[in-house]
């Protein structure tokens, strides 16, 4: 069901690069973005991602409660690790940003990154995570992790590239 020219873009993250552009991004297996008050999402051509794009989310000093990327996977149960490539620019925010991965059928968070703020160049990141046989679907979530209002005010840019999931025990 997924075209020709889609499928080198397969993986346990579809796309994990952001190279097709975003209309081509069609179902849950797909990233689902959408634009949000407060901030604009692009895919975008940046030096220093792998192949010619990256994704990237500009934030314009508001209370924006983002969690508005996302993709739905299907690992098997096991240990796993997320791994991506990330750049920020003033992204200012008391919590951060962090990847969620939460099971699909009753949203429990199985891990949660580190929060990416601040100032850094492109830099390698990972999220070890345990997927247990009763999480048969899982959602992999770009947000803000905030508990009050409050914690949404946020300012600057973070770009992702290369994000991908191996399973842990295949790694060197």
């Amino acid at each position: 069901m997924i075209p020709a020219s889609q499928r080198k873009y397969l993986g346990n993250v579809f796309d994990g690069g952001f190279e097709l552009p975003p209309e081509a991004h069609v179902g849950d297996f797909a990233w689902n973005s959408r634009d949000v008050n407060g901030a604009m999402v692009l895919w975008t051509g940046t030096r220093g991602t792998v192949g010619d794009s990256s994704y990237s989310v500009q934030f314009e000093g508001r209370r924006t409660p983002f969690a508005d990327l996302s993709q739905l996977l299907a690992l098997p149960p096991g240990e796993w690790l997320l791994s991506w490539r990330a750049k920020a620019n003033r992204l200012d925010n008391p919590r951060g940003l962090i990847w969620r991965i939460s099971c699909e059928d009753d949203g429990k968070s199985l891990a949660d990154s580190e929060p990416m703020m601040g100032q850094f160049d492109w830099r390698p990141m990972t999220l070890r995570v345990n997927v247990p046989a009763t999480c048969t679907g899982q959602r992999l979530t770009l947000m803000i992790p905030a508990r009050i209002p409050s914690e949404t005010l946020i300012n600057g840019t973070l770009w992702l590239d290369e994000v991908r999931i191996e399973p842990f025990s295949q790694l060197p």
